[in-house]
């Protein structure tokens, strides 16, 4: 399940204060979300972008166990992530292109790992 436009209120640290810090969300995916919705939402335009010679970036941040992994690459071929889904999409239509025009396709992949607070490798 895909919610769009949601605002989301955190409290802060000092809970004393009763401060809340308020934040605005395009969408927010729930725990039902599928694979599939998604990379339709999060990448269909992207891979546009791609195929008429842009650059694209996808980023997962989050806390360790928030599914970050699992969004980006998926379990199975019938779970694949954003990531499979996205090179899958970008082949299948390069392959029906008949142009006669070269593709280049180059991928390249970063994790940033937070091992102690403050603390980047």
């Amino acid at each position: 399940m895909i919610r769009d436009d949601v605002r989301v209120s955190v409290a802060t640290k000092d809970s004393s204060a009763n401060d809340q810090a308020t934040y605005q969300f395009d969408r927010i995916f729930t725990q039902d979300a599928t694979q599939e919705e998604v990379f339709h939402v999060v990448m269909k335009d992207s891979v546009d972008s791609v195929l008429n010679g842009f650059n694209a970036t996808v980023l997962a941040y989050g806390q360790s166990g928030a599914g970050k992994t699992h969004t980006m690459f998926g379990t199975e071929k019938s779970d694949q992530g954003i990531i499979p889904r996205s090179v899958k999409e970008i082949f299948r239509r390069i392959s029906c292109h008949d142009s006669g025009s070269m593709f280049v396709v180059k991928v390249g992949r970063r994790s940033v790992l937070s091992t102690e607070e403050g603390e980047v490798s």
